[in-house]
């Protein structure tokens, strides 16, 4: 599983080009990129790049891949 996630780490987020360098900052980062492939490998998503370019354009549709289109807004009246 690491190999895997380090090879989608490398090509898909280009993290061997990542200028976070400081503090817990890059350790962070990839606990994020390891969440997201993780997401990605659950919901059968074959194409990384392409999943990127989709949610980019439209992030509607990532709450609905997460399951999370159900959530009501609350209006908050000052």
């Amino acid at each position: 599983m690491r190999i895997i996630c380090t090879e989608y780490q490398d090509v898909s987020f280009r993290e061997d080009k990542s200028t976070i360098r400081k503090g817990h900052a890059p350790e962070v980062m990839a606990g994020f990129r390891n969440l997201v492939i993780s997401i990605f490998q659950r919901g059968n998503v074959k194409s990384y790049p392409q999943a990127f370019r989709r949610f980019s354009a439209h992030p509607e549709e990532l709450f609905t891949f997460l399951g999370l289109n159900q959530v009501q807004q609350k209006v908050i009246y000052a």
